[in-house]
This record gives structure tokens, sequence and C-alpha cells, in this order.
């Protein structure tokens, strides 16, 4: 066999076929008579001399596959695709905004660490921020109408519609939140609540102005900060009392792997193909900020099924500025190809005219869920659900993650379907029974599976479902 470089390509020499050779070798020049066998002085010093011979055939392979934009890895793979002008994405953080109270007018300073009580991952603050001026309010009654409850308070409480306060001291804890609030009077505002709390409440209830901090986790990669479990203050401040998330937090990545990257490059070589299909929808991925798009065709002479005009695009986009998007569009879309949508964006081309460029944005649909959960207590009859999750707090998060995980596998038009939210659910343990309904906007909570249009996109996030054990 012939080993090295030649027009075929590269054939290693292994550490048997090192030895083998070395062997030759010997004998040849001392005769056949030359001892070479493994237990000898001299097939030691063989074996000795073929293990640092068989390394540099290592190193040469590895150079061999450095120059395969199929087999790179590491160095040589990021040297590699840097001739396509690609640069390997870098770990990120996980962000999260983080609301306080506490005395108002208190300094939070930057660096200020508040972990996730379950997990306890720490979450930094980017930024000083001081302890907004109102601090707490008195209330005087929280009555509830459906889901909605309304605050009165002693005095004027100088909240504007869309604060976030924190609401203490109910005696039923469903009232006790963090909560976005929409002012309906100079002593009175309104908050949504999950379940169904006595009305009306009863317990010394305040209410206290909340601040927002940017924060970002102390170490990259996805860290899970789900909405209302990052709380635990870890860095003392005299009069920082209270932190909690609304929202879940924004997950940061590791190091784009070798296989990520790989496949990253196949994509952006779709841009070489401008006006196909997917060179298109390549480069509107592309775009600055855009986060999402889905590309509909109409190759036909004729107005098709979704009601788009014969010859055109429409692209369906999640993020990216109008005019960003126009310009993409304008770069990538042949000649003739008329652009449809509700939403425009301007471009100045090489003779000075003013062309528009037409596309739609994605519209997230909230999903709310309530799942309905009976706790197995009895481990003869299987898991129990405090056991195998670690507490009544961990086996909720993990509920609500499970939804959230089948929502990350919705893209823009598809349904949520009922049964895939069971089975997601279902793949926690320690559940005597449970079920599942869901809806979106002001439809009923129901089983039934909830249709998306092509123009919108599921939002599940945790915030929006409700575990109730029963």
């Amino acid at each position: 066999m012939a080993f090295g470089l030649d027009l075929t390509g590269f054939t290693k020499k292994r550490l048997g076929d090192v030895i083998s050779s070395l062997n030759d070798a010997y004998k040849s020049a001392y005769g056949e008579a030359f001892i070479v066998d493994t237990d000898s002085a001299p097939g030691k010093q063989i074996g000795i001399h073929a293990d640092e011979i068989s390394l540099l055939w290592e190193g040469l392979q590895a150079v061999w596959d450095g120059l395969d934009v199929d087999s790179a890895t590491g160095v040589s793979q990021d040297r590699l695709y840097a001739l396509n002008g690609l640069t390997r994405l870098s770990s990120q953080p996980s962000t999260v905004t983080e609301y306080l109270a506490g005395t108002p007018g208190t300094l939070i300073p930057t660096g200020s660490v508040v972990s996730v009580q379950l997990t306890g991952a720490l979450f930094e603050s980017t930024g000083d921020v001081n302890l907004g001026a109102i601090g707490t309010v008195s209330v005087n009654s929280i009555t509830r109408v459906s889901t909605i409850a309304t605050v009165t308070t002693g005095s004027a409480h100088g909240f504007s519609t869309d604060d976030v306060v924190f609401i203490k001291g109910a005696d039923q804890t469903d009232y006790n939140i963090l909560a976005q609030i929409t002012v309906t009077g100079a002593s009175t505002f309104t908050y949504t609540v999950s379940g169904s709390p006595t009305t009306p409440a009863t317990g010394t209830i305040t209410a206290l102005q909340a601040t927002a901090v940017s924060m970002e986790s102390s170490e990259d990669g996805v860290i899970q900060g789900t909405a209302g479990t990052i709380t635990v203050i870890e860095t003392t401040v005299s009069g920082w009392d209270f932190a909690e998330n609304l929202n879940d937090a924004d997950l940061g990545r590791a190091d784009e792997t070798d296989a990520e990257f790989r496949t990253r490059r196949e994509d952006s070589l779709a841009l070489l193909g401008a006006a196909t299909f997917e060179a298109i929808r390549t480069a509107l991925l592309n775009t600055t900020d855009v986060t999402g798009v889905t590309l509909l065709e109409n190759d036909t002479g004729s107005v098709d099924g979704n009601g788009q005009l014969p010859h055109s695009i429409n692209g369906l986009v999640v993020g990216g500025t109008d005019n960003d998007i126009a310009q993409t569009l304008f770069d990538e879309k042949a000649a003739g190809i008329q652009t449809v949508g509700g939403e425009s964006g301007s471009v100045t081309d090489s003779q000075g005219s003013n062309r528009t460029f037409f596309f739609d944005r994605l519209t997230d649909v909230q999903i709310d869920m309530i799942v309905s959960v009976t706790k197995n207590t009895d481990p003869g009859e299987g898991p129990v659900f405090d056991v195998v999750n670690g507490s009544e707090a961990q086996g909720e998060a993990n509920i609500k993650q499970a939804l959230v995980d089948y929502g990350n596998t919705l893209v823009s038009g598809n349904d949520v379907i009922n049964t895939y939210m069971v089975s997601a659910v279902g793949t926690v343990q320690g559940m005597s029974t449970f079920g599942v309904t869901a809806r979106r906007d002001a439809d009923a909570f129901a089983t039934t599976n909830i249709t998306i249009s092509l123009s919108e996109i599921a939002d599940i996030d945790t915030a929006n479902i409700t575990v109730n054990f029963v």
C-alpha cells in the first residue's frame, strides 16, 4: 500500500504500519537474522521510534483533515471558514430584565447578584440603578372578577399604566405576585391573577414599586431563568428587599460547536445562488436583528390559494428594520419578481430612484395554558411526584419547561396541537392524572387545537402557563 499524499488523497501510516516498515528496514540493513521480536532490545527500540514517527503521521493527517470543509475542526475549521468570511459564534450569557424593590432611592450597584431559587444559577446587574421614588403603598382592598384583580389603595398611588409592582401580604397567595398593572384611577389599578382566589382578598396588603434593571448570567451558555424564579438576593445592599423576573430569561449560548459552524457555512453558501428561494430566505435570516423568516413564493401565473399575487414572493419576518429588510430584498430577488405584503421599506437604487419593497411581519400569538395535575403520592403506584422532581416547585417548573420546549419546535403557521401539549407534560414523572387546556387571545380555555395562520407564530412562555395541583 502507498502511504502519504498522491493524486487520490492522503493515506496515513498507522502504528502497526510504521513498526512493520521499520522491521523490514532493519532486516534489510542487518540481514534476515536480525532479531525484531518485541521482547528483544532491538524490538523495544523499534517500538519507541515507531511511537514517535506515528505521532508525525497523526499530525499530517490532522493537517490534511484541516483542509477539508467537511472534516476540519477547531482552529483549522476557523481558519478554513474564514475564507468564506465566517467567524465562529462565541458564547453569550443569558439575559433578563429583573425587577427590584425596597427603600426608595436605594442605589443597587453594577454587579449586584441575584440567583435562581431552584438551581442557584447567578445573574449580575449590568448597570447602576436607584430604586424608584414611590416605594410601598398601602392597599385597602383587592377584589376579583374572573382573572382581573382590582386594587384600591388608601391614598393616591402615583403609579402609571404598564408599571410593574410587587403585591405583598394577601392571605390568598395567588394575589401575591409581581404584576404589570393597568391604572384605572388615582387610587385604583388592575392586574391579572391565576387561579380563583377568594374575593375580596384578606390580610395586610401592600403594593411596592418595582424598578427594572438588566442582568446577565455570570456564566455564558443556556442558563435557565423561568418567570418568577430569579428571586434570591445574593448581594447584601441595605434597603434592597425584593427581586424577581416577570418574564423568562433570554437564553444565551455556548461557543458554536464544529457541527453547528459547519451547518451555518452550508446555509451561507445558499447566498451564492442569489435569486433562488433558499438564497433569498437565507439572506433575510442574515439581515441585522432578524430572528425568524418564512418565505412564501407564488411562481404561477395566477393568484394562489393563499391569495398571493402571481410571480411574487412574500417574506414573513420577525425583527430587523423595514429598510434593512427592503435592502435585502433589493439585493437578492430577481428582476421582474414582485414583493407583496402589508409592510414596506425603501431603497435608493444606482439611478437615484426610490424603490419600495413589501413584506409582512410575523405576529406572535400568546398562548395561555392551564395544567391540572393530581400528584402520585403512593410509591406502589409508580414514581412519587415530589421524589422524582425534588419538590412541588421543581415539578411545576419541569412541567412549564416541557411545554416551552414544545413551543420552541413550532414555526410560523404551525397549529398548537393539544395531544402534543399532553405528550410534553407526560414526560414529567410522578402524576396520577393531568389535563391541559389552552387558549389564544380572549378565547375560552379548551382541549381543542389552536389554529395559527401563516402570518403568525405561537408564543409559549412559562409566564403564561398555570399549573394547578388538585
